[in-house]
């Protein structure tokens, strides 16, 4: 039997983003108090330099170095598609806009789900602190233009 422990970080965001390609309100620009957590697994307690003593992960650390490297950058900022027309006409006027990569089109949940869980893998953070990453899960709060959305992102194997 292996034992593990599953630990949370949770953080916060806001951000205003429109769903270009969507037929509906939401393809106006509106914003949304983010959620984005993520699930982690590690193997055992205060393993690594960076983990204290009886603690799966230093969830302080870990969340302030997620932040520094993946939600800094959407954090008050306007979040587009990479082909949304209207991000060059704001762009030039000293918004911080953040454009998602070609192949996320519309920033949903989904698509963000998907961007934190890569960004994650690749700023190096399982091996770092000797863990693995589950999902992603990013939550936005419904406003009064638009509604709740709860999305997780994983990668798994398929079995047939």
């Amino acid at each position: 039997m292996i034992e593990m422990f599953e630990n949370w970080i949770d953080i916060n965001f806001e951000a205003a983003h429109r769903l270009s390609k969507y037929n509906g309100r939401l393809k106006n620009i509106h914003g949304h108090s983010f959620h984005a957590s993520f699930a982690i697994k590690a193997k055992s307690l205060g393993r690594t330099k960076e983990t204290p003593d009886g603690m799966g992960i230093d969830p302080q650390k870990l969340e302030n170095e997620v932040y520094e490297k993946i939600i800094s950058f959407f954090d008050n900022a306007l979040i587009l598609a990479w082909d949304d027309k209207i991000g060059n006409l704001l762009s030039n006027n000293g918004l911080k806009i953040v454009f998602l990569p070609h192949d996320m089109h519309d920033p949903t949940c989904e698509n963000l789900a998907k961007f934190f869980y890569n960004k994650f893998i690749d700023a190096g953070f399982e091996e770092k602190y000797q863990i693995q990453l589950e999902y992603a899960t990013v939550r936005s709060t419904g406003t009064c233009s638009g509604p709740t959305c709860y999305t997780n992102y994983m990668r798994t194997q398929v079995v047939r």
